[in-house]
């Protein structure tokens, strides 16, 4: 089961003779919402970060393996001229 922020703050419980203070469980889960927002937040940020991150590394990947396709053409042309 998913519980989303809004589930938290709407969140309401029966009373019972020695039940918990209202005040503080909703304080609580308001808290908890709060978290999970910023955790959230958070997390989206860093995905971001890392997407971009990624795009650079396979940028830089792909001039390597141009770079090495190259090296080895030359390679090739260098025996066969040295033959």
């Amino acid at each position: 089961m998913k519980i989303a922020p809004l589930d938290l703050r709407s969140a309401r419980f029966g009373s019972a003779v020695r039940g918990f203070n209202r005040a503080e469980v909703a304080s609580f889960l308001n808290e908890a919402a709060d978290d999970y927002i910023n955790d959230t937040d958070r997390l989206r940020q860093e995905v971001v970060t890392l997407e971009s991150q990624l795009a650079e590394h396979r940028q830089r990947e792909a001039a390597l393996r141009d770079t090495l396709l190259t090296v080895q053409r030359v390679s090739v042309e260098v025996r066969e001229n040295a033959n």
